[in-house]
């Protein structure tokens, strides 16, 4: 959490040492990484547009799709919601409590009996974050071999990782390709906002590794989406793709290049590039 609020600080911090900079930017980069980096559902929808239609090859390799995950991880983060907001209505009636008896009124034995109950209010907090898979599954209605599925394959156990795994927050997260925490069979998720803003990430690493032709059906489909949602947000607009064509003479003759999409909107052109790979550091940084 400290580390988290330097990254910040740095962010914030503006000067001319392009190393300043650098730190700003990759902790950025971190720190929205281990947030989640998309608005809402959106990532959720990408996930389930580039994963859905591969629901027997996630089966095989992981053995659960895509909405099954979600619905599962959606469950998860719901219930420790409530069950955090239940437990701290709880402990604002005890502080009231508390705070409502006077000096006056209070015997060693009343003080040491409102302390046991003011200190338990606060110890009662983290086991509402900690739930096993039959939780899960009864709140939200879902099968309990399936939520077992999902919580053991995408968990790390504590003690698993090596010390040096995660030395600072600008190291990546290791919560990005397993987002949940194991103890026997009890778990937490703690980061819920990463993996329900950036699901495709938990799964990508995996599916590019295992066949070259995922990398080329991402590529696709994000093409697809960008072509869509441009078109929607910039109305009275001609659209060209997924795949275009369009002859440009930059100074050798007029030649011809393919894009993964055009979009022409009052005098100018937006050109969608699709990457298919896992984008670089360097990329990261000239974007």
């Amino acid at each position: 959490r400290w580390l988290q609020q330097l990254v910040l600080v740095l962010q914030a911090t503006n000067g001319p040492d392009d190393q300043d900079g650098y730190l700003r930017l990759v902790g950025r980069l971190r720190f929205s990484t281990v947030r989640g980096e998309s608005y809402a559902s959106h990532g959720q929808d990408l996930a389930i547009a580039v994963l859905r239609p591969l629901d027997a090859r996630m089966r095989k390799e992981f053995g659960f799709t895509i909405d099954e995950f979600l619905g599962v991880v959606r469950a998860a983060a719901d219930l420790m919601n409530d069950r955090v907001n239940e437990h701290l209505q709880h402990m604002s009636e005890v502080f009231r409590r508390v705070a409502a008896v006077s000096k006056s009124d209070l015997s060693e034995a009343r003080r040491i009996e409102l302390g046991s109950e003011f200190m338990a209010a606060f110890e009662g907090l983290p086991p509402s974050l900690i739930f096993t898979a039959t939780d899960v599954a009864t709140y939200g209605g879902l099968e309990t071999d399936v939520a077992v599925r999902v919580l053991e394959r995408m968990s790390l156990t504590a003690g698993e990782l090596e010390p040096g795994t995660y030395r600072s927050a600008l190291d990546p997260c290791p919560f990005w390709q397993r987002p949940l925490l194991r103890s026997g069979d009890r778990f937490t998720l703690p980061v819920a906002g990463h993996a329900l803003r950036s699901p495709l990430e938990a799964f990508e690493q995996r599916l590019l590794a295992s066949a070259n032709s995922f990398s080329q059906h991402r590529a696709k489909i994000i093409d697809e989406l960008a072509l869509g949602y441009l078109t929607e947000a910039l109305p009275g607009c001609e659209a060209f793709g997924p795949g275009a064509y369009y002859h440009f003479d930059d100074g050798d003759g007029l030649q011809r290049y393919e894009t993964d999409g055009l979009i022409v909107f009052e005098g100018w052109v937006l050109v969608i590039e699709g990457k298919a790979n896992a984008l670089t550091a360097i990329f990261h940084r000239v974007a």
